[in-house]
């Protein structure tokens, strides 16, 4: 038997429902044809391309799926900074007026008030 061309049709389940699939077809020059010897060589480089292009298809949608992630957790933490300025900010003011507070009751003679102070 010879052959003119091959084709290779692949189907693979990959990574959160998402199906890869490939076409590749493969054809002799243009007067020749392959013998089942040359047919089975040249089926099975066919074969190899077909599993490292779908192969490259996995990883990128792994690589797609872990960039996901990341941007969710950079997003998280943005917020968890915000909240805590915004919180350390807060704990400032309190501080502030605490200050004040003692700055004034000092100042005004408050007695005993800042003799009971631990610092």
């Amino acid at each position: 038997m010879q052959f003119k061309s091959l084709r290779v049709h692949k189907l693979v389940s990959g990574p959160g429902y998402n199906n890869y699939a490939i076409d590749a077809e493969i054809a002799a020059d243009d007067n020749s044809l392959w013998d089942e010897t040359e047919a089975d060589n040249r089926l099975g480089e066919l074969n190899e391309w077909v599993d490292r292009q779908l192969a490259d298809a996995k990883e990128k949608a792994r690589l797609r799926d872990t960039v996901r992630e990341l941007q969710e957790l950079v997003h998280y933490y943005e917020g968890e900074r915000d909240r805590l300025a915004a919180e350390v900010e807060m704990q400032r003011d309190i501080i502030r007026k605490n200050e004040q507070v003692i700055r004034i009751a000092a100042e005004r003679g408050v007695p005993g008030f800042v003799d009971e102070l631990p610092f």
